[in-house]
């Protein structure tokens, strides 16, 4: 026996479905309770509910009656709407169907270069066969480059196109360099390129319009070019540079007598010049009475005119003041002196040179340029140059002061002061020892004594050389070589007498005192000479009358 449910009777029309294996019937309309039986194994069924298939406007799916519309491929799926039933694809499905693409459909379809269809991540570039290029998309293709797409390829330095915004200087690998382009460019210069290239001193490239003279830089000098460089002379080059005498070069047309400036003299030579005599080169020269050189076959008895009679005295000074206290070297060639002079209103130190005839070279140098006095200077040569020291109250009391002389008499380098006294310090006596200086002086009745380096800065304190219980003053300091020696004036026994001590190389008093003099009237003004054996000591003294000069010997150990 069948089951029956209830359903709703839409019209005359019944519509049903399957339900586990057997067909449940429902009838639709407007709400009309009706009987539905369940029939089992071909049971009875009313008439009222024989059931008309419906497949208008579908494709597929049931026909209401327990039938089918239609079936879809594997590859569709049946869609449903209200007013019909369609086979159709679903994106999304896992499938791609001959209705979808990468486009429509990228989850389903994939992109595959060949395919004829251009996706969305395919290019001109990655996919040329399916995506043919296109000026302004984007991508620069095989077929494209900068000169035919700028727009989608760049220009690149190295690409071989030379594009509107490269030239040969900017990118020479992709645009050669063209004469007359207006640009010059690495590979051109002045000399291949002047319309492009200015010629340029300096450049390394020696241009028509440079020549060794004008930039000997880039054009080297080429004998023979008629050009007299820089580095070329009438020596060197005869034919671009004529002799001219004072140009430095002696050539084979100037000598020694034509042109001295060029040409120095060559004792043996055969040419007497100016600078050479019969003295210095008898071969080349032959004395000649008159011609203002006294030579060594020439004296004043044959020969007066060339040969004066110098044995006479020299006036060194022609001072409208009084010119005072000497002091002379002898430097090997001729001599050095200096003196104090008050020509200027005041005494000041002057200093000037002698030839060997005694015979002024050059004039006077003012030593000292201070208001007050600058007196009593003690002069030395080294070998190169003089070094002197005198007493100057520049700076409100007597002190001593040292300076260097060039060879000439110009001052080297500031004055050095000397000493430091609060009393006065005068009487300075200058030596040499052939690194540096000693200097002795009277300082406050007493004698002093101290070391200078070469360029006058002292090296060490001063040492105090006499006892303070008697005057002592006007030292003569002397250099033996390992040690000093000097010599003064002092009354200690109530008479002025000449003393003497050695010091050694630090000014250190080396024994006694040394008593000179026994005079009962005064020995003044020692002046005191090494010979390199012993001592010479000269002094003035007025022993019984009138003052006289004295002399006397003392062995290298004067005071044993």
């Amino acid at each position: 026996m069948g089951t029956f449910t209830m359903g709703s009777l839409l019209g005359d029309r019944i519509v049903g479905t399957r339900r586990g294996g057997r067909e449940v019937w429902i009838l639709h309309g407007a709400l009309i309770p009706v009987l539905v039986a369940h029939v089992a194994s071909c049971e009875w069924v009313p008439d009222f509910l024989e059931c008309e298939p419906r497949c208008e406007d579908r494709q597929c799916g049931p026909d209401e009656c327990g039938g089918s519309c239609g079936e879809c491929d594997d590859r569709q799926h049946c869609i449903w709407t209200v007013d019909d039933a369609v086979c159709a694809t679903i994106c999304g499905d896992g499938v791609c169907t001959h209705d979808e693409d990468v486009d429509s459909c990228p989850v389903d379809c994939s992109a595959t270069c060949g395919d004829g269809a251009c996706t969305l991540d395919e290019n001109p570039s990655s996919c040329p066969g399916d995506c043919p290029a296109t000026c302004g998309d984007g991508a620069c293709t095989h077929d494209e480059d900068t000169g035919s797409c700028p727009d989608d390829c760049p220009a690149t330095c190295g690409d071989g196109a030379c594009t509107p915004d490269e030239d040969p200087s900017s990118c020479p690998g992709d645009c050669p360099a063209i004469c007359g382009d207006g640009m010059c460019t690495h590979d051109e210069d002045a000399g291949s390129c002047p319309g492009d290239c200015l010629a340029i001193c300096g450049d390394s490239a020696c241009t028509h319009d440079e020549v060794a003279l004008s930039c000997p830089g880039d054009c080297p000098a080429t004998c023979g070019d008629a050009m007299c460089t820089h580095v070329e002379n009438a020596s060197s080059c005869p034919g671009d540079c004529p002799a001219i005498c004072g140009d430095d070069a002696c050539t084979h047309d100037e000598v020694a007598r034509s042109c001295p400036g060029d040409c120095p003299a060559i004792c043996g030579d055969g040419m007497c010049t100016h600078d050479e005599d019969a003295d210095s080169c008898p071969d080349d020269c032959h004395a000649i009475c008159g011609d203002g050189v006294c030579t060594h076959d020439e004296n004043v008895d044959f020969c007066p005119s060339d040969c004066p009679d110098t044995c006479g005295n020299v006036r060194v000074t022609s001072s409208p003041g009084s010119s005072q206290h000497p002091s002379l070297v002898w430097t090997g060639s001729g001599y050095g002196v200096a003196w104090h002079d008050e020509r200027d209103g005041n005494d000041e130190v002057y200093f000037a040179r002698l030839d060997l005839e005694g015979v002024k070279i050059g004039d006077d140098v003012r030593v000292t340029s201070f208001r007050e006095s600058s007196l009593s200077p003690s002069l030395v040569w080294t070998g190169s140059e003089y070094g002197v020291a005198w007493l100057d109250n520049r700076d409100g009391n007597e002190e001593i002061y040292f300076t260097r002389l060039t060879e000439d008499g110009e001052k080297v380098g500031d004055d050095v002061r000397v000493t430091f006294s609060h009393g006065e310090s005068h009487s300075p006596s200058l030596v040499w020892t052939g690194s540096g200086y000693g200097v002795a002086w009277n300082e406050n009745e007493s004698i002093y004594f101290a070391r200078l380096m070469e360029d006058g800065v002292k090296d060490g304190d001063d040492v105090r050389v006499t006892s303070p219980l008697a005057v002592s003053s006007f030292p003569s300091l002397v250099w033996t070589g390992s040690g000093y020696g000097v010599a003064w004036q002092d009354d200690r026994d109530e008479s002025l007498d000449i003393y003497f001590a050695r010091l050694n190389e630090d000014g250190v008093e080396v024994g006694d005192d040394a008593r000179v003099t026994s005079s009962e009237e005064w020995s003044q003004s020692p002046s005191l000479v090494w010979t390199g054996s012993g001592y010479g000591v000269a002094w003035h003294d007025n022993n019984g009358g009138p003052s006289e000069i004295y002399f006397a010997r003392m062995g290298p150990c004067a005071d044993e």
